[in-house]
């Protein structure tokens, strides 16, 4: 997948758990990718951990402000 960033290789392996979410949100939300990729990232940690993709936060790990 062209412009798709890998789980494995971007979130800490102690984040890999779903009670790390506040942590893993925000730390994606200061990576210097697109707000796509962003989304992207969270989604598939969200299903790798085993947690329900939640689509306010993808929106707000992307950075995206809707006002």
């Amino acid at each position: 997948m062209s412009g798709s960033v890998d789980v494995d290789a971007t979130i800490p392996a102690e984040w890999m758990d779903g009670k790390y979410v506040d942590t893993v949100v925000a730390f994606i939300r200061q990576l210097k990718i697109r707000p796509s990729q962003k989304r992207q990232l969270y989604a598939r940690w969200a299903i790798i951990v085993g947690i329900p993709v939640d689509r306010a936060l993808a929106t707000y790990a992307a950075g995206v402000n809707f006002k």
